[in-house]
């Protein structure tokens, strides 16, 4: 895929409001393909993970999947403020295994 496709479908993702899992799949397949993204998208997939500090049902693992994958590959892009809103998140949403690595 395209950088410029994939961007698109990230930030579409990312802009839903009503979480399902498929979209924790495709956000880690797309995020681990390591574009380069725009900021607007990198911008838009940390709202999508900080959307989750105020909900507190249980999240499936491939949510923390691909929470992680994004942590790992664009950790260096995100700036200071956005990692302090994803802490705020794994403070709700903690996973025993994945979490740490974080």
């Amino acid at each position: 895929l395209p950088v410029l496709h994939s961007s698109a479908a990230l930030l579409r993702i990312s802009l839903d409001q009503n979480y399902n899992g498929a979209q924790s799949i495709v956000l880690k397949n797309l995020l681990d393909k390591k574009y380069a993204l725009p900021y607007r998208v990198l911008s838009g997939v940390v709202e999508h993970f900080a959307r989750f500090r105020t909900d507190h049902r249980e999240l499936p693992v491939k949510w923390h999947q691909a929470l992680l994958v994004f942590a790992q590959r664009y950790k260096n892009d995100i700036q200071p403020p956005q990692k302090e809103m994803l802490k705020e998140v794994l403070r709700v949403h903690s996973h025993y295994m994945i979490t740490p690595e974080i």
